[in-house]
């Protein structure tokens, strides 16, 4: 080939490669996810969900021709990984985040939130306090918190359960989670008459040595029933240490949501078989059967698992405020974005419910739009707080089984 050939073919080179990265390539748009994927309280399937939400609205044709993109981080659950990892998204220019996972890892995070005005939407972390926590308006959390949670447990042991319940010992964690919960639980129990006869509290990270030392007090106590708030690690060795030791082998647990992961079920199904629990729940409806029917391969038998329809929410809350943004013409991200999420996620006049599958009509009608989500309504109070119906479910053959649904409207402080 001689000299002008190549030339030609080098030019026709140069001008496709230019013409190809134009106007069709639109930079993306990133946001970020903080969550467990290692360490004791690992929550990996929450990267699953939150994937396949991203895939699918870049399927749909993404936000104003622009894709999500989706930059994961494993927080290990430590609260010097979430804040580096934190400090690490915002160094690679994310406009939003989801996560994190659990409620000392976002309390950790809020100074970066809050300072950075990150719009952040966390679908599992409970705790009560962080509702009126100094985020600046930047936290979000589509999954109600524990003090109605605290409720839903009071409420089904002495009102619901057959026989009631009104004595209970409390064995909870020594975190904001574990005090919270038992805070609000042991308020509402006794405010429908029950009487909590024992509280034992223990340090996260329990050893062999700690472990034998909690458990000969809640023993000392003999409880016939067993409020136990903690996270799926510590669940299972206090599970196993109860069933290895034969004691109190006829006393009833009564668990929370941050166990009912299936590695709790199967850890001794034959002694927990009829073992109960309380966590937030979905709606009933098209918006949790359609994601139900579209993640069942991708997630199994955690389908129900509590968040794990939030965290799919969440992603499609933070979508439709970009497009907002988008569309409006503002830079993306901080109040924009704030205002946008809170547009899309409240009811108002002349607003129109959308859900995940109807996302290019929501597209066309942004201004009207309020989400219509998997895990419930979505829809935030000025604190950024969202409810949702509540379940007891129990232990059956080493799986979960949904046994009493509880509407947002039955879920009244002080049992009145």
């Amino acid at each position: 080939m001689n000299w002008k050939n190549w030339a030609f073919l080098i030019g026709a080179l140069v001008s496709h490669g230019a013409c190809g990265s134009s106007d069709s390539e639109k930079p993306s748009i990133a946001i970020g996810l903080s969550v467990a994927l290692s360490g004791e309280n690992a929550y990996p399937v929450v990267q699953d969900v939150v994937e396949r939400a991203v895939s699918e609205i870049n399927a749909a044709g993404g936000i104003g021709g622009r894709s999500l993109r989706l930059i994961v981080k494993d927080n290990e659950t430590s609260l010097e990984s979430t804040k580096s990892s934190i400090q690490a998204f915002l160094g690679e220019g994310i406009v939003g985040l989801i996560g994190p996972d659990y409620s000392d890892a976002v309390r950790e995070a809020l100074p970066l939130i809050k300072g950075n005005k990150l719009v952040t939407v966390s679908g599992s972390s409970t705790a009560a306090d962080l509702a009126t926590a100094d985020d600046g308006g930047f936290l979000f959390r589509n999954i109600p918190h524990d003090d109605f949670q605290g409720i839903a447990m009071a409420h089904y042991l002495t009102k619901v359960a057959s026989p009631t319940v009104n004595e209970a010992a409390l064995v909870y964690q020594n975190d904001s989670y574990g005090k919270g919960l038992a805070g609000s639980f042991k308020k509402e129990f006794e405010a429908r008459g029950g009487k909590v006869t024992s509280s034992v509290v223990f340090e996260p990270g329990l050893t062999e040595q700690s472990l034998h030392a909690m458990w000969g007090q809640v023993v000392a106590a003999k409880p016939t029933t067993i409020v136990l708030v903690t996270f799926i690690g510590e669940a299972v060795k206090i599970i196993q240490h109860w069933d290895d030791s034969q004691e109190l082998n006829q006393a009833q647990w009564f668990f929370t949501d941050a166990v009912k992961i299936d590695t709790l079920a199967k850890a001794r199904p034959a002694a927990l078989e009829g073992m109960r629990g309380t966590s937030p729940t979905h709606a009933k409806g098209a918006p949790f059967d359609e994601f139900a029917q579209k993640l069942k391969d991708v997630v199994g038998d955690d389908i129900e698992t509590s968040g794990i329809s939030n965290y799919y929410d969440g992603v499609y809350l933070l979508a439709l405020a970009l497009a907002l943004q988008v569309e409006k013409g503002q830079a993306l991200g901080q109040d924009g974005l704030r205002e946008a999420i809170m547009q899309v996620a409240t009811p108002g006049q002349g607003n129109q419910k959308f859900r995940a599958s109807q996302w290019k009509a929501a597209l066309e009608s942004l201004a009207a739009v309020d989400y219509d989500g998997a895990s419930g309504p979505c829809d935030f109070d000025s604190n950024g707080e969202a409810l949702a119906p509540y379940e007891v479910w129990k232990i059956v053959n080493g799986a979960f089984q949904s046994e009493v649904y509880l509407e947002p409207s039955q879920l009244i402080p002080g049992g009145k």
